[in-house]
């Protein structure tokens, strides 16, 4: 029940926005519906499908992978190694540049590996879309969102803070994104045990 109910708050600070801006940036699907010439998509093209994502995902930096141990996200418990750390610092220039277009990735254990949690921001300008999973004993979530970076988001505060899980841990709040909308929630409860 715990493990579910941190799971359900990870989902709710893990949210997103695609690159719908009209032709600004470089095309960035493989035709599939998004971006097309003369199309109006709306923000949720890039994932018509749960788990399908038809937009770019060139990484801006390499992916971060974050251990809790026996303790949770958000309680100043998790570590990384110095290759993770650098990602973190590297992502943090990516998210603090206005321009910045591709992904950011982590994986994150927490709970002792009972809750395993893995996330891609896609920037597009002015537009981010997430994707990330969650998964626990009970269940495995996927959500896809879209909405704007949020603008309190302090890229350059976060690199000033003293240990690599503080932040890691601040880098998340740029998921919190403004006007958000969810394109896919797809659910799936575990059949074990």
């Amino acid at each position: 029940m715990l493990a579910r109910a941190f799971a359900l708050l990870v989902a709710g600070l893990l949210c997103g926005a695609c690159n719908d801006d009209g032709g600004s940036a470089p095309a960035d699907t493989d035709g599939s519906g998004c971006g097309l010439p003369g199309d109006d998509p709306g923000p949720c093209c890039c994932f018509p499908e749960p788990g399908e994502n038809v937009c770019s995902t060139e990484a801006l930096c390499p992916s971060i992978s974050a251990d809790c141990g026996t303790g949770m996200l958000g309680t100043g418990d998790c570590t990384l190694d110095p290759a993770s750390d650098a990602a973190v610092m590297c992502a943090l220039t990516a998210l603090g540049a206005e321009s910045a277009q591709g992904s950011v990735s982590w994986a994150i254990s927490e709970a002792g590996g009972l809750i395993q949690s893995t996330g891609i921001l896609h920037l597009g300008g002015d537009q981010t879309a997430l994707e990330a999973t969650i998964e626990d004993d009970s269940e495995t979530q996927r959500l896809a969102v879209v909405g704007g970076l949020p603008d309190d988001f302090d890229a350059a505060g976060c690199a000033t803070l003293e240990t690599a899980g503080q932040r890691f841990e601040c880098m998340l709040n740029v998921t919190a994104l403004d006007q958000r909308s969810t394109c896919q929630d797809d659910t799936i409860a575990s059949t074990a045990g």
